[in-house]
């Protein structure tokens, strides 16, 4: 498990000073702060930047925001732990820390941010996958992409700021999770102004009705009510991201599509959650039409589905679009190779 996280800025006066930690009992040595600052900006580098140091019995991933930020986030492990573990956890908390830096609206978060670095190594890969949309600039990014294929570092994050209103992007933070996940893959190319970024895999999230067929036939009326009339629509993704991504909500659910029919109590057995916080997420799951309760018992009306597929699609826009293979430049013969390679490391994992 981690040891703790702090946030640390520079002052041209002082050096290294610690403005936040977890936990708050956390002993942090000002040498431990300045020889992370100094790997950070090693030589002249002065942009943002993901390091991984050993100082000691300590293992350190940190994340440093850039020269204009000039501040770092660092997770303390154990010699034991793997620093790789935490990798887009780090990206993703930092973001999160700097974009609420000024009036350190952050500090309120600290326990929440620090529990979900617990927890990341451990969450599946439809779980890490369900968290990207929760994050509207990563869905963004995401349909730039399903839209384009392929797009320089500089066209994307031209189209994020206008979007979003930014005046800058870090777009390692941004792309850190969709690279890490094999979503997407980055290259330089020949004459491009900046890396370029691939679309090899597409993901989806949807409400599927409930695998099992133990249910009442009025329960099973309610599932043909509720799909009758379902859209799917931006909303809804986050809603059902929220399901697989909560570790609480995903432990009920988890059990509640392992067994079909429930009662309360098998569930309070297996996921050994106190009952007044299983009854509010139970009371989540039934407001979001997952489930619909009975006295004690728990019937399946729905369950979120997160799709990884690949994006065949692409192939088609690439041939109605570059039907002359003499117009076609050097990203594009990059793309065909990547889209061979995922779709050929797809079909492996497949068997």
């Amino acid at each position: 498990m981690p040891i703790g996280m702090i946030v640390v800025k520079w002052d041209n006066r002082r050096g290294t000073v610690l403005e936040a930690r977890f936990p708050p009992s956390l002993r942090v040595d000002p040498d431990l702060t300045m020889k992370i600052y100094g790997s950070h900006v090693l030589g002249e580098a002065r942009e943002a930047n993901l390091i991984s140091i050993r100082v000691d019995d300590l293992r350190i991933i940190s994340y440093f925001g850039g020269i204009e930020i000039n501040r770092y986030v660092a997770i303390l492990l154990s010699e034991a732990e793997d620093p790789e573990d935490y990798e887009e956890v780090v990206v993703e908390v930092a973001s999160r820390i700097f974009d609420q830096i000024e009036g350190g609206e952050y500090l309120e978060h600290l326990e929440d941010l620090f529990k979900l670095i617990e927890q990341y190594p451990h969450m599946s890969i439809e779980q890490k996958v369900a968290r990207l949309f929760l994050d509207p600039m990563k869905v963004f990014v995401l349909q730039k992409l399903r839209e384009k294929g392929l797009m320089t570092l500089d066209q994307l994050s031209g189209e994020i700021k206008h979007a979003f209103g930014l005046r800058t992007v870090d777009m390692r933070s941004v792309l850190s999770p969709l690279v890490k996940l094999d979503l997407v893959v980055t290259r330089w190319i020949e004459g491009a102004s900046s890396e370029v970024a691939f679309l090899v895999r597409d993901c989806e999230i949807l409400r599927v009705p409930p695998r099992t067929k133990k249910v009442p036939r009025d329960i099973r009326s309610s599932v043909i009510a509720l799909f009758s009339k379902y859209k799917p629509d931006s909303r809804e993704a986050m809603v059902l991201a929220r399901a697989l991504t909560d570790p609480d909500t995903y432990r009920v659910l988890s059990c509640i599509r392992k067994k079909g029919v429930v009662s309360i109590e098998e569930i309070r057995d297996e996921v050994d959650i106190p009952s007044g916080e299983l009854f509010d997420i139970l009371g989540w799951l039934e407001r979001n039409r997952f489930i619909e309760m009975r006295g004690e018992e728990v019937f399946p009306l729905s369950e979120p589905l997160l799709l990884i597929f690949f994006p065949e699609y692409q192939l088609r826009k690439m041939i109605e679009l570059y039907g002359n293979v003499e117009s076609w430049d050097e990203g594009l013969r990059q793309y065909l190779m990547l889209l061979k390679e995922s779709y050929m490391e797809m079909m492996r994992e497949k068997r």
